[in-house]
């Protein structure tokens, strides 16, 4: 998008060095452009879908131990509550966890000739660039278990 690059690299992302022999302790590595955010943004959110946080609910505000998203395998994701009731736990925990998004919007749609899979999307703005477009940072399939 452009060679400036404004946005400071969240903290694990300059504590993860993948090329350690490389300069990964210069300066300019510390800076993201728009493009670096996006990746680091969807790195973020895969692996907060590939988590799983404990069944048990609890009655005060999500923290650390409740990172990732609920165990859906024994769901009928084919029934439109369960649907509406993912799409929403998935923007829950975006919101609470991943504050880089604003705006998040989570849609799980059908894929053709696929009926036991959904595919997610996922997009928002990039929270403090509001004048920035929209983003969709993941497009993927979910498997769905028969009602």
């Amino acid at each position: 998008m452009t060679s400036a690059k404004p946005f400071l690299a969240p903290l694990f992302d300059r504590l993860a060095d993948d090329t350690p022999d490389g300069m990964a302790d210069d300066a300019a590595h510390w800076r993201h452009d728009v493009d670096d955010v996006i990746r680091s943004v969807q790195d973020e959110l895969s692996r907060l879908l590939n988590s799983r946080r404990g069944t048990l609910q609890h009655a005060h505000p999500l923290s650390v131990i409740d990172y990732g998203v609920e165990d859906w395998s024994a769901f009928a994701l084919t029934s439109p509550q369960q649907q509406h009731r993912v799409e929403r736990q998935i923007a829950e925990v975006i919101r609470h966890f991943e504050p880089r998004v604003s705006e998040p919007q989570v849609r799980l749609v059908p894929l053709p000739g696929q009926s036991q899979r959904l595919g997610v999307q996922i997009s928002g703005r990039l929270a403090g660039h509001p004048s920035l477009p929209p983003v969709v940072f993941i497009n993927t399939a979910l498997d769905a278990l028969p009602a």
